[in-house]
This record gives structure tokens, C-alpha cells and sequence, in this order.
């Protein structure tokens, strides 16, 4: 199956990994805020009680990564939460995206979660963001805003 990311987290290493490179955040196991993260993420999974997947790229980033999205046209953020703690949970439908979103505003509310866009669209995506970007120090853009939904 493989080793998860850190013991009691189930999160995989490979699911963390960047998918360009694989390498992981720099300092995640020697920096408190990756484990305070990664537990906040566990109570989340515990209260949901079944697995949830973290999509291809849905983890870490590495800046070439990143860029290479940009390149592509397939994001517009330079900066990513991906670059520090995000996840991106794939999830079976938009119901269930919906009801993940539901726990997670109730669990955490300072969370930022991303879907509205995502679950929107003529053929729906079924996947939610979340991350702790707000936390950030010093905060490389004014638009990662604590609680925010989009």
C-alpha cells in the first residue's frame, strides 16, 4: 500500500509527493506547522469515516510545477497554497463534495476551501481544496484570506 506520510496521519507519501519530481515540502518533518496541518486533516478524515484520496498534483507543488500549470493554462496562481499545505480531496460526486465542504466549515471554518468553481462547471469536478494559506508568514498575496470560500 505504502508509508504514510507521517505515523497516525493516513495520508500517503506518494499522494503528497510533486508529481514532477516527487519531493516533498522542505522542512515537513522538522516544522510543527506541517504536523499541527496534517492532524487537522486526520480530524477531518476521522469524522468523514472512509478514505479520501488526494488527487494527482492535489498535494505538494514544486515551483517548476506550478509553473508549468500557469504555462498551461490551467491555473492563473503563481503562488500556490500547494507550495505549503493544501490538499486537493477527490471526492465520488458533487454531493459528496458538498458534504465534505458541510464538515470541513464545521470542523474548521478558518480553513479555505476551494469547490464552488469546480463543482459549477457544465461537466463538474469533484474534488475540494483546502488549505491553512492564511498562515503563511509573511503572506506572499493578500488573497489568501482565513475562511475564505470559492
Amino acid at each position: 500500500m505504502g508509508e504514510f506520510i507521517f505515523p497516525g496521519i493516513k495520508i500517503l507519501i506518494k499522494e503528497l509527493q510533486c508529481p514532477c519530481c516527487g519531493k516533498l515540502p522542505p522542512n515537513l518533518y522538522t516544522d510543527d506547522f506541517y504536523l499541527t496541518s496534517f492532524n487537522v486533516w486526520q480530524v477531518i478524515r476521522d469524522e468523514w469515516g472512509k478514505p479520501i484520496p488526494i488527487s494527482k498534483g492535489g498535494g505538494y507543488r514544486c515551483p517548476k510545477y506550478q509553473l508549468n500549470l500557469v504555462l498551461a493554462g490551467k491555473t492563473k496562481a503563481a503562488c500556490s497554497p500547494h507550495y505549503f499545505w493544501a490538499l486537493d480531496n477527490d471526492l465520488d460526486s458533487v454531493m459528496e463534495c458538498e458534504a465534505f465542504v458541510d464538515l470541513v466549515d464545521r470542523k474548521f471554518p478558518d480553513l479555505r476551501i476551494g469547490y464552488l468553481k469546480y463543482v459549477n462547471l457544465a461537466r463538474p469536478k469533484t474534488f475540494v481544496h483546502i488549505d491553512n494559506a492564511y498562515l503563511v508568514k509573511p503572506r506572499p498575496t493578500s488573497s489568501w484570506i482565513k475562511g475564505v470560500r470559492w
